[in-house]
């Protein structure tokens, strides 16, 4: 029976994943457009949160998901733990990155953009 829950929880979460994930590509590609578009303001980058620190991280119960921020994650990383950690640390390096690049977006969305001639 434990056996029978685990299966679908992973199952489950895998779907959700990738549904979720599939949604959020217009999302980073425009993040992305944005971000360099900071870089050649001459903006500097902002790190806020590690990538390597996060992949870390999620070898611990949750925790790639807890230091970026993602609690709901981090509970359900927590309780398929150690399953988890073949998704956990790599999306948990690449939400650290996905922070930095917003970061480095917002301090720079004031900052005129550079004349080309």
């Amino acid at each position: 029976m434990l056996r029978i829950i685990l299966c679908f929880l992973v199952s489950l979460s895998i779907l959700i994943s990738s549904i979720g994930g599939s949604f959020a590509y217009d999302l980073d590609d425009k993040l992305d457009v944005d971000f360099m578009k900071a870089k050649e303001a001459g903006c500097p980058e902002i790190k806020i949160k590690d990538p390597a620190a996060a992949a870390a991280f999620a070898f611990l119960p949750g925790g790639g998901s807890f230091y970026t921020g993602q609690i709901g994650l981090g509970v359900l990383d927590l309780l398929l733990w150690p399953i988890s950690i073949l998704w956990d640390a790599p999306t948990s390096a690449s939400r650290a990155i996905k922070k930095n690049k917003l970061a480095t977006v917002e301090m720079c969305k004031d900052k005129p953009e550079p004349n080309k001639s």
